[in-house]
């Protein structure tokens, strides 16, 4: 008859075992204590440099101005809110610009590149900059008249500033932003994000590649929220203003 099994064999802890779990556990209650890390895709970006929009607070707790525009993508010049609460955060003149183009290509009908002139002249002369309004009509028409812009105006459904949020796990971050153009088709979503960015030199396709490789990051970090909150996203991308090219990957 068997005898009564052998005792486990003795485990060999390391000496140091209690004061490294003890100093792992004082680690993971101040990471708690800290929080996660709030960012915004456009940070993500190399090289990123971005002027807060209307739709973007400075920090978390700031409020969101004109909350209602969400849904004034169809809306009249004549009925649509201003921007009043469009802040900037420097004085150089490419980025208020940048802002301005893209309000504009938020508020304008994007079946009408005409309409473009109307929304830039009363932006700019509210944000005091006049002069900035022929660029910001040349930059605007060169979007909505590229020939992209027939597969957004044939989309089931067209979202603009589109809020997205998402935790990411692997960097213990919140990740917020809007999305400037997103389009529903058949089988999904498109992500468009607008730079006005001039071609980098040598221009061309070469200056299209760089600025690809500079905003990828950022526009990335947007599929990743968007699929995160259940949106089929089939492509994602820049639509550069330089050129009037959407290019998607």
């Amino acid at each position: 008859e068997p005898g009564p099994p052998a005792p486990a064999a003795a485990t060999d802890f390391p000496a140091d075992l209690a004061a490294r779990w003890g100093e792992r556990r004082e680690r993971r209650a101040a990471r708690l204590q800290q929080g996660p890390v709030y960012t915004s895709p456009s940070l993500l970006a190399a090289e990123a440099r971005k002027e807060p929009r209307e739709t973007e607070p400075r920090d978390r707790s700031a409020p969101e101005h004109d909350a209602g525009r969400f849904g004034d993508a169809d809306r009249a010049l004549t009925t649509a809110d201003g921007a009043a609460g469009v802040t900037f955060a420097g004085a150089a003149t490419g980025l208020r610009r940048g802002s301005l183009v893209h309000e504009v290509l938020c508020r304008c009908d994007l079946g009408d590149p005409a309409g473009a002139a109307a929304w830039a002249q009363r932006l700019a002369a509210q944000q005091g900059a006049p002069e900035l309004a022929a660029e910001v009509t040349r930059q605007a028409e060169a979007i909505i008249a590229s020939p992209a812009m027939r597969r957004v105006r044939a989309a089931r459904r067209v979202l603009r500033e589109l809020p997205v949020a998402w935790y990411d796990a692997g960097a213990d971050r919140y990740v917020e932003g809007f999305v400037d153009l997103a389009f529903e088709e058949a089988d999904g979503w498109v992500l468009a994000d607008y730079k006005t960015d001039a071609l980098p030199a040598p221009g061309g396709s070469q200056g299209a590649q760089l600025l690809i490789e500079r905003y990828r990051p950022q526009v990335d970090e947007y599929r990743r929220a968007a699929a995160a909150a259940g949106l089929p996203v089939t492509a994602c991308g820049l639509w550069l203003a330089a050129t009037g090219d959407l290019h998607l990957w």
